[in-house]
Formats: C-alpha cells, structure tokens, sequence
C-alpha cells in the first residue's frame, strides 16, 4: 500500500515536472507551440507519423518581430494522394498540365478523398461515373466546363468544419517551392509572356504589396495580414527564404500584424483562401498545388 502511494507521488511530481518544463519552453521559444513544432519535425511527420494539421502563428506575439523565425517555422507538407488540385481543375477545363488524369485518377481510388473538396464538387457536377467493376472514372469528356459558383457553395458546405477569415483581413497565397528552381515546367511555359517563372517571382513581392495596398486603401479597416503558404522538399532554401522576406519586408509598413496559416488539411487551406473576403493569389505562377 506504501510503495503504491509513494508510486503515485512520484508520477505526479513527474507529470507536474514535465509539464513545467513544457510551459516554460513554449514561452521562451520563438514560433508555433512547441507541440506543433513536434509533430511538424522530420521525426513527427516521417518516424511518428504524426499529422500536425493547422499551423498558425503570428509575426509580432510568436516571433517576437523576428522574420527569421516567422519564415523558419513555415512547415513542408507530407506527400499526399490528395494534392495539386489545381493541376487537376485547369488540365479537365484546358487539358494542360496533362498530368491532370493521374491526379484524378489517385483520387478517385482513394477512399480518404471522397470526404474533400474536389471529389464532392466533381460529383455534384454530375462527372463521376462507375466502370462494370465498379469503380469511380470521371465521364470521357474532351474538357469540363466549371461551374465556379457551384464549386464556392460545396467549399461553402464546409463551415462547420474549417474557420473563416475576419472580413477585415487580406489574405495573401504564396506560391513558392519547386517553382523558384525552375524555368521550363508547363506553368513556367504558360507564364513566358510575362518572362517565365523567373521573372514574375523577382516581382512576386511588389505584386503582392500593390494588390495589398490597393485593397487596404478601398477599406480602412483592413488590420491583419494572413500568408496561406507551404514550403517544398525539392525547393532551394536560399531562394525561397529570400521571396518570404521580400514579402515580409513590403508588407510590414502596412501592417505588422502578419500570420501565417498553413494546414497538412489541404482543404483547410483551400477553405481559408476560398472564403476570404479580400484575397491576393497570382494567377500566373500557379496555385492550389
């Protein structure tokens, strides 16, 4: 009966110990909480399989100011059988990337994708159809005509399960990653008219600053800046921190009250975006991947 108490002191002065401890470097650390920064590290996402989901923090409480943290903190996504949606919206309405029929393919045969976005709104439009074996194929089309208003009322659909932006909020989506280290991939090719990926991403943040400028001056009350961004494994370290501090730079005479927002939830994201109030995306260098 004594070793039981003194076993159940012990764990108590334990746990109370370790969750001190825990508190203490949540508070001295810069960055997300430090239970995120678990699950979002190589041994969280690869060895523990963990799935960090929304990762949120701000530049002024949970950087302290500092850009260095803001940007060091913007985590890599797992691999996903659930990805490059928009690939996979422009190639069914224009047949280009045509890697957009093995993206709809994996989704279609995964049982996790009935649940998103993009398979419940292409089976609202009537697209999806089962072979003798039964299973899901998209109809033989040669292209598919959206229907974006439809596509905002099944993103719509999702409320309860994803927050919103605050209407005095602009909400920016970066897309970086892979595209800063190339210059021949199809969208770099779609954007030559505009001198390619190179190009647009040397003037990525002064787009950015001129459309924030432009809708902050349309409404007053604009007083939070939110970046929808992820990193890519295959991207130079170099380069993409030099394009987030760029944007940072430009944005924080605007407003230094910055977030960043990024989910292993795709759809999270797409909600977040989708939904705003004030969005900024550049049409030319891609997005949704």
């Amino acid at each position: 009966m004594m070793k039981s108490k003194h076993f159940t002191k012990v764990l108590i002065c334990t746990i109370v110990s370790i969750t001190g401890v825990y508190c203490i470097a949540d508070r001295v650390f810069l960055g997300p909480p430090l239970i995120k920064k678990i699950q979002m590290s190589r041994i969280g996402k690869v060895v523990l399989k963990l799935n960090y989901g929304l990762i949120s923090y701000s530049l002024n409480s949970d950087c302290r100011g500092s850009q260095a943290c803001f940007i060091k903190f913007i985590p890599a996504p797992a691999k996903s059988t659930y990805d490059r949606i928009g690939d996979l919206f422009v190639g069914m309405g224009g047949g280009e990337p045509d890697n957009w029929r093995l993206i709809a393919e994996g989704m279609l045969a995964s049982n996790l994708s009935k649940k998103k976005f993009a398979y419940k709104y292409i089976r609202s439009m009537g697209w999806i159809t089962r072979t003798s074996s039964n299973e899901e194929r998209l109809k033989p089309k040669l292209f598919y005509k959206h229907d974006w208003k439809q596509a905002k009322k099944v993103l719509c659909s999702f409320k309860d399960q994803y927050n919103s932006a605050e209407d005095t909020e602009i909400v920016i989506y970066v897309r970086a990653g892979d595209k800063l280290d190339e210059n021949f991939n199809a969208t770099c090719v779609r954007a030559n008219k505009f001198g390619g990926c190179n190009a647009i991403f040397s003037s990525y943040a002064d787009y950015i600053e001129r459309e924030v400028t432009k809708i902050g001056s349309n409404n007053p009350g604009i007083n939070k800046i939110t970046i929808v961004t992820a990193r890519r494994f295959t991207a130079p370290a170099d380069k993409e921190t030099k394009l987030f501090t760029d944007i940072i730079q430009k944005l924080k005479p605007i407003t230094s009250n910055i977030w960043l927002h990024s989910s292993n939830d795709l759809d999270e994201d797409i909600f977040y975006m989708g939904t705003a109030k004030h969005l900024v995306a550049h049409r030319d260098i891609g997005n949704l991947s």
